[in-house]
């Protein structure tokens, strides 16, 4: 083999390297950089003020989840929203499709909606053809609206958490009104939450999410 050849075949190999090794840091990854859980985690890691939420596990935002509280005083207003993991099923993988839309929450006392962009209307549409979507005064969607109580958390029983409950008579969608979200504050003006969905009679963790102003 030639000098030419050699560096060929180290130069191909580097880059295969390099490839395989990207692969490996972005294989939990989904849409919008929302990491990718192959089953609901029950880790035991605690955050501290100023944490980035995105930087942490499916176990550790679980961890965080469990040892925090209902927010106080209560979610209000317009919050960003930014999803944070997903689990790898079908209702994981909705949550990863809808994700890169989805602005946020807003809330009013005793109920709230979900704010996306307009560019989402055609796949919302597709995947939940029954919801209303509305103009907003900013520009974006608003729809997918929500009961919000003070209540235990459905898999963290020990938990206080905010309870966004979408099994309202004004959502439409079957799958919609299956889903249920749990806040927590994690620190002043940063809410974490929890994303379940109702299979059969019991819900179960598909993902988290960020709110903050």
């Amino acid at each position: 083999m030639s000098r030419g050849e050699g560096r060929r075949g180290s130069a191909d190999s580097g880059s295969r390297s390099r490839v395989k090794r990207s692969q490996v840091r972005n294989r939990d990854k989904g849409a919008c950089g929302a990491r990718l859980s192959p089953r609901p985690a029950w880790g035991r890691a605690k955050g501290a003020a100023g944490v980035k939420l995105q930087d942490m596990t499916s176990a550790q935002l679980n961890g965080l989840f469990r040892s925090a509280s209902a927010p106080d005083p209560a979610a209000d207003g317009f919050l960003r929203g930014r999803i944070l993991t997903v689990t790898v099923d079908p209702y994981g993988m909705f949550i990863g499709d809808v994700c890169r839309f989805w602005r946020g929450k807003r809330f009013w006392p005793g109920a709230g909606m979900n704010v996306v962009a307009p560019g989402g209307r055609l796949l919302l549409r597709a995947l939940t053809p029954s919801q209303p979507l509305e103009p907003g005064k900013d520009g974006n969607l608003e729809g997918f609206p929500f009961a919000v109580r003070a209540e235990s958390g459905l898999a963290d029983p020990h938990v206080d958490v905010m309870a966004l409950d979408y099994g309202i008579d004004s959502n439409p969608s079957p799958f919609l009104r299956r889903l249920r979200d749990e806040l927590v504050g994690v620190e002043d003006g940063l809410y974490l939450g929890k994303i379940l969905y109702r299979v059969g009679d019991a819900y179960r963790p598909v993902g988290f999410f960020s709110l903050g102003a």
